[in-house]
């Protein structure tokens, strides 16, 4: 996920009911199933770590962030 695409995430989310107290990641790519079952270990090892830690960091420092300038969450 590029980080344009995660800041609007984010922004919707707390757009959503004005404000978000608790941020909870649960991120995961399916590399069992269609074609990704097909790639290479390192390709999938590549998306995982994308998905499962790079884009999890970014939104909870999204959120974070955004959480803090308010005084709570």
């Amino acid at each position: 996920c590029d980080l344009g695409r995660q800041e609007a995430f984010v922004q919707e989310a707390f757009n959503w009911q004005g404000r978000v107290d608790i941020w909870v990641n649960n991120a995961g790519a399916d590399l069992l199933t269609g074609e990704a079952s097909q790639w290479s270990f390192e390709r999938k090892l590549d998306e995982l770590w994308r998905m499962d830690v790079t884009a999890t960091l970014r939104l909870s420092r999204l959120a974070g962030a955004r959480m803090k300038a308010r005084g709570s969450g």
